[in-house]
Parts: C-alpha cells; structure tokens; sequence
C-alpha cells in the first residue's frame, strides 16, 4: 500500500493498495493443483479428479481520508 498526502480539495491523505492471491502455482505438478481434492478435507488429499484450478484474483483498494 501507499499513501499519497493529500492538503487539497478538503482531503487529508489518499491510501492506494493492490492485493493478489493465487498469482502462481510454483511446481512441476502437471494436473491442477496438488493441494486440491473432491471428497473433503480428510479424504483423498491431492486428488485432483474433476476439480477446477484454483482463482486468480486481484484486489485493489482506494481508502479516502477527509
């Protein structure tokens, strides 16, 4: 994150931030994901039988002070 002071337009600061989750999967696994499974959490650890990859996603933030 990063925050921008602001002493105009009745502002006091402006903070920016960028998240992202699940950006990479760092392995030479050729399936999906080895920590993926589809009977639960106890069962069958690292099956990847129908399951979909995992989300990318991005998240990015304003958070205005006044």
């Amino acid at each position: 994150s990063y925050t921008l002071p602001l002493q105009f337009v009745g502002m006091q600061s402006a903070t920016f931030s960028l998240t992202g989750r699940n950006l990479k999967l760092w392995t030479d696994y050729t399936g999906n994901d080895p920590e993926g499974n589809v009977f639960g959490p106890g069962n069958g650890q690292g099956l990847d039988y129908f399951n979909n990859p995992t989300t990318k996603s991005w998240i990015f933030t304003i958070q205005l002070s006044y």
